[in-house]
């Protein structure tokens, strides 16, 4: 789904795409003029939610504070289903940015034992709201798979826009973290 998604964007002309010949593979996204242009419509929902819902626009402590995914899809078969799966993709997306990673050389991959693998622990994910809008017009579709990706970018635009630096690569390590500041 977001496959999909994003390659309709870039064949409409909102996003481009960069992939470079890299191990492993780094493929960046960015906004065109026009897809920049897209704020205009939706400052008038981001408005609203603030108003109504609470929601910051720029606001995310991590691991202490809460992160709000706004899911607008389709009238869901069972909205507690279609929030579990939301929540599911959101701690995946936090924990591939934050913690996982594979090691591996010139050859193989080096990191061939599940029990060390890093991955987000209960403790460490925080609270997590999701909001559900009802598009009884449109079909009933996956429902976690969007916000995998999307809790990454999210995390990574909140990083660029707090310090005003860019971390390109997973996980955000603290190395990263540091090497991007300097």
């Amino acid at each position: 789904m977001l496959t999909f998604t994003v390659r309709g964007l870039e064949r409409d002309g909102l996003l481009t795409r960069t992939v470079y010949p890299t191990t492993p593979p780094r493929v960046d996204y960015a906004l065109t003029p026009l897809g920049s242009t897209l704020w205009q419509a939706i400052e008038p929902f981001a408005d609203w939610a603030r108003e109504h819902v609470g929601v910051s626009s720029c606001s995310m402590n991590l691991p202490k504070g809460s992160l709000l995914r706004s899911s607008s899809r389709w009238r869901p078969c069972s909205s507690s289903g279609v929030i579990a799966q939301t929540e599911g993709g959101i701690v995946q997306g936090l924990s591939w940015a934050l913690k996982e990673s594979v090691s591996f050389d010139d050859r193989s991959i080096t990191s061939l034992n599940w029990s060390r693998y890093p991955i987000m622990t209960y403790p460490e994910v925080p609270p997590i709201d999701v909001i559900l809008i009802d598009r009884p017009e449109l079909p009933s579709l996956g429902a976690g798979e969007g916000s995998v990706g999307a809790a990454s970018a999210a995390l990574a635009n909140a990083f660029a826009h707090a310090t005003g630096k860019r971390i390109r690569d997973l996980p955000f390590s603290p190395e990263r973290v540091k090497a991007s500041l300097s």
